[in-house]
């Protein structure tokens, strides 16, 4: 007959006990990375929405108050 349930569960040199530590620690960084790309991204999407906004609003300044006149034509 071959090895028990409990002889397959029984201490095989640490490894198994390492995966204790190791899988949830990986689980773990894999979503602290997930949520740092997340944020960045969304950082970014924001900054580049200010700034279209602004050029937005420097358009619309400049359309309806012109700094510079166009030049006069002969009289």
């Amino acid at each position: 007959m071959g090895p028990g349930p409990a002889v397959i569960l029984a201490h095989q040199g640490g490894w198994d006990e390492a995966l204790f530590v190791v899988v949830p620690m990986a689980v773990l960084l894999g979503l602290l990375a997930l949520a740092q790309r997340r944020a960045v991204a969304e950082h970014d999407a924001e900054v580049e929405a200010e700034h279209e906004a602004e050029a937005e609003a420097r358009h619309e300044a400049e359309v309806d108050h012109p700094t510079a006149r166009p030049p006069e034509q002969g009289s």
